[in-house]
């Protein structure tokens, strides 16, 4: 067996030297070289490598800095340092920093040795460990499976695991989830998200008895919200490829490395969805209120009774739950009817006909358009039913206090901040135009105000101008003017601008006449004043 080496040597005429050394070996093959730490941890991120060996004249870092960096981030990686002389000193450093061997220069088969020993370590470490998560896999030990299948055609069990699926992500305090679309021959997931993803799970075929965590990101496409997805073969006739076997490696690699796997198998049982329906933790069946769909349900429960995915008691419990969709008040099959008919529990999650409320999120391959409604917060308390989602007992109290309302997913977390601030702006407006129309109801009065005060002064033969001047406060003083006639005094003021002081183009006038005495009093309101001479005789 041949290991891949990494050179992580700065001077090129040494690393000739040790590649020209491994080339005649025949059990190392070189697979780069090196010139700074920079480059070794590049390589060793893009490439499979076994045994890194490093120059302690590599830089920028000292190369047992270096050493203890690459033993961090890839354990499963041996270390050989290069130096010149083998010191007690060296050797105690490079043992703290990880190093397996330590070579001295010059380089010689004997010394080889070592890098093939190490390269030996790596391969042990790595099949051990590959044998650990087979067995792990092999058994589905992990995450919770919950597969979704539909009563019939049509039924909406895509459309019902899709959403479970984005809800346990959105709400789930960071779970990992994967979505699973085991409807082989007609799955239409990547529609529903609109995905140009080519990988399926017909990529998984041929590694299925070695699956790991890198094999299956490689195949899994990640949608927005964090959700991982893992599509159907794009061609039908695909579906004979996934045998019983291949399917257990996959969903038993996928339930170990996540918390959730949903799994949408359709309605039609194969080879690969009845290994599916066998190892789901929760089964649900999506049925719609008509009597065809409640009688495939029961065929459907029959069938898997017959083949022994699931045991009669399994269907009677609470691991099959039949899911009602597009429930109507005005249907004639109510959820007491299906109770009565279907022989495996209702969800007492009742889904409603909504799909005004679901056609954006379906034309467009966006969920997250899914309108606000009935439907929303249906489809969330499932999730929670079926304990995709914290339970009630776990919530904050602020998360109680919102259980009543509809769910936002993905990208409509903000909507509400959005009309709250679209609320605030038309409410400041109103008040704004409120105020002014109390600015122009002022003006109204001072303008009347001042134009009497001007007709009486007027009257009595007083400055006009002084008067009106002296009656208008001075907000209004700047846009003030004052046409006096014979017999009137008309007062034109400019109406505010929200803030008093500052002038609209608005006017606003008002007119006072004015009663002027231009005749003498009469005579008989005279008074005669008596004369001296009259006093006198009087006295």
């Amino acid at each position: 067996m041949a290991y891949n080496v990494l050179l992580g040597i700065a001077d090129s005429t040494l690393a000739g030297q040790a590649a020209d050394l491994m080339a005649e070996d025949g059990d190392l093959a070189v697979v780069g070289t090196a010139r700074d730490g920079g480059g070794v941890m590049s390589t060793l991120a893009s490439e499979v490598i076994d045994v890194v060996v490093l120059h302690e004249d590599i830089g920028p870092l000292p190369v047992m800095d270096l050493a203890r960096e690459v033993g961090r981030r890839y354990p499963q990686v041996s270390i050989v340092l290069v130096v010149r002389e083998r010191t007690a000193e060296i050797l105690r450093s490079a043992l703290q920093a990880g190093a397996r061997d330590v070579l001295a220069i010059p380089l010689s088969f004997e010394e080889l040795q070592g890098v093939k020993a190490a390269g030996a370590w790596t391969q042990q470490l790595r099949d051990r460990a590959r044998g650990e998560a087979a067995s792990t896999m092999s058994l589905g030990i992990g995450g919770q499976l919950v597969a979704v299948s539909g009563a019939k055609g049509g039924a909406g069990c895509s459309t019902v695991a899709l959403h479970l699926a984005l809800s346990a992500t959105t709400g789930g305090r960071g779970r990992s989830v994967c979505l699973v679309d085991f409807d082989l021959q007609s799955g239409d997931m990547g529609i529903l998200l609109d995905l140009s993803h080519r990988r399926s799970v017909f990529d998984l075929l041929d590694v299925a008895h070695e699956l790991s965590p890198r094999v299956l990101e490689d195949a899994l496409y990640v949608h927005q919200s964090g959700l991982r997805v893992l599509l159907a073969p794009e061609d039908g006739e695909q579906e004979e490829d996934v045998t019983a076997p291949a399917a257990r490696r996959i969903l038993g690699a996928l339930k170990s490395n996540f918390d959730i796997v949903i799994v949408d198998v359709g309605s039609v049982v194969t080879e690969a969805n009845a290994v599916a329906i066998d190892m789901a933790d929760r089964v649900l069946m999506v049925a719609t209120p008509d009597v065809p769909s409640l009688r495939a349900a029961n065929r459907l429960l029959e069938m898997w009774n017959r083949l022994e995915i699931r045991s009669p008691k399994a269907n009677k419990g609470s691991e099959v739950l039949i899911v009602l969709n597009r429930a109507h008040r005005d249907s004639d099959v109510q959820p007491d009817l299906v109770r009565k008919v279907v022989e495996a529990p209702l969800a007492h999650t009742i889904l409603p006909a909504g799909f005004r409320d679901l056609e954006p999120a379906v034309n467009t391959g966006v969920p997250g358009r899914l309108t606000d409604g009935s439907l929303r917060t249906s489809l969330a308390g499932l999730a929670e039913e079926v304990g995709l989602m914290p339970p009630e007992g776990n919530k904050s109290k602020k998360a109680k206090a919102r259980a009543g309302q509809p769910r936002r997913l993905l990208g409509q977390s903000g909507q509400v901040a959005v009309e709250t601030a679209g609320l605030a702006f038309l409410i400041i407006l109103l008040a704004l135009f409120a105020w002014q129309m109390v600015l122009i109801g002022l003006t109204h009065v001072v303008a009347g105000h001042g134009a009497r005060e001007g007709a009486r002064a007027l009257s009595v033969g007083e400055n006009v101008g002084e008067k009106v001047n002296d009656e208008t406060h001075s907000i209004w003083r700047g846009g003030l003017d004052i046409d006096e006639g014979d017999d009137f005094v008309r007062v034109t003021l400019q109406v505010p601008l929200i803030v008093p002081g500052l002038d609209s183009p608005f006017e606003v006038d008002a007119r006072s006449g004015a009663v002027l005495e231009d005749e003498p009093l009469p005579d008989a309101f005279e008074t005669e004043e008596p004369t001296p001479n009259e006093d006198e005789d009087d006295q």
